[in-house]
């Protein structure tokens, strides 16, 4: 037994949280809005996430229900159609951040189980230079799959 209940995780993997075409509207004295033509042009945005997890799980033989949280590092690239000094969009950024997780797994083998899990991934991406474009990246996930054990 000793510390079976305690583990640590290493994790890699990839979204695509596109940022959708924003309108712009004006209120003008006395509470009149109006919209603006064109609004603000989206862009794509490809996050790649890094995490080290401390793992605590409830050390069942079957069913094994985990909480977790750890440092992750982002890998963000953000490109879109919005032209800035006769530029197109492009930018990168790397930033630290923290990874949070709770699930369950279940075994069916010693050596395969199937889990679900919710993640909760938190940054902040600042891409200077020309684009000048900050953002708070905060993702919830609900995943799940098949894990192998050895």
């Amino acid at each position: 037994p000793g510390l079976d209940w305690l583990g640590i995780e290493a994790e890699f993997f990839h979204t695509n949280p596109h940022i959708k075409q924003q309108p712009f509207s004006v209120t003008f004295p006395g509470g009149l809005t109006a919209p603006l033509l064109g609004g603000k042009q989206g862009a794509r945005l490809s996050v790649n996430t890094a995490a080290i997890n401390v793992v605590i799980r409830y050390t069942g033989k079957r069913f094994q229900p985990y909480i977790g949280g750890g440092f992750a590092m982002y890998w963000a690239s953000l490109s879109g159609s919005e032209v800035k000094l006769g530029q197109p969009l492009n930018a990168s950024d790397t930033s630290p951040g923290l990874n949070a997780l709770a699930g369950s797994r279940f075994f069916f083998t010693k050596q395969v189980a199937i889990f679900g899990e919710y993640k909760y991934n938190s940054t902040t991406f600042d891409f200077g230079n020309n684009v000048l474009f900050k953002a708070d990246y905060s993702a919830h996930n609900f995943v799940g799959g098949i894990s192998l054990h050895f």
